[in-house]
């Protein structure tokens, strides 16, 4: 990790029936206190602020010319690599995102940039993100998605800027998420969220029963008339 001040928010966890507090380190250039890290909404980073699939086949096809690809419309599963087309085996798929400045690159989705900072205008957003990997993988994932953050939005969205493996430990109204269950992870198990989940629309997510009944934002055009109404905001 690079030398950047750190600033620690407590959290409550709920993780396996348990009811704990524990301290999530976050990469915050001030220190936030309770009420004021309540956000009101939560907004995911790969698939719905960036264009993840896009990035991730160009990269595929870059890497692995001759091996077989999908079209982003046929994905069927939020992890590439489990996706019951086959084409992506876990050690070429780990490969590609782990590869430096993978993240960093990302390109924004359509109209998110825009559509993020006309809804800070209204209500308290916080970018909410999980690492991908382990160890000193997963802190360079996190450095290249702050990175992206300071290019795309500027330095004032650092301290709007949370990468936590388990977004169940963060407080608030809502999540804009493309993952089916963003309360359970893999490795983790998650726990019982307090925000609820509107889902970023994306075609592994279409016909998933952890989906079902749940709010969704299709695109960011939409964004006004889904999320203000949730929020009760004119």
């Amino acid at each position: 990790r690079v030398d950047t001040p750190i600033s620690v928010e407590s959290f409550v966890f709920r993780g396996h029936g348990l009811m704990r507090f524990v301290r999530v380190v976050s990469r915050c250039s001030a220190t936030l206190t309770m009420s004021e890290s309540s956000w009101q909404v939560l907004v995911d980073m790969d698939g719905v602020l960036c264009d993840f699939e896009a990035h991730f086949l160009a990269r595929w096809r870059q890497a692995y010319p001759d091996a077989s690809w999908i079209p982003c419309e046929q994905r069927r599963h939020h992890y590439t690599d489990c996706d019951p087309s086959g084409v992506y085996d876990t050690a070429r798929t780990h490969a590609v995102i782990s590869t430096p400045g993978f993240y960093e690159s990302m390109p924004p989705m359509d109209g998110a940039l825009e559509a993020l900072q006309q809804l800070d205008e209204r209500v308290r957003v916080c970018i909410c993100t999980a690492p991908f990997g382990q160890g000193s993988t997963a802190s360079r994932c996190e450095e290249e998605k702050r990175s992206w953050v300071r290019g795309h939005l500027g330095d004032r969205w650092l301290d709007k800027f949370l990468c936590v493996k388990d977004k169940t430990a963060v407080s608030a109204l809502l999540l804009i998420d493309d993952k089916p269950d963003p309360t359970n992870h893999w490795r983790l198990g998650g726990g019982d969220a307090v925000w609820k989940h509107v889902v970023f629309s994306a075609p592994f997510n279409i016909d998933v029963p952890a989906c079902a009944g749940k709010q969704r934002l299709d695109s960011w055009a939409r964004w006004r008339e889904v999320l203000l109404p949730l929020l009760n905001v004119e």
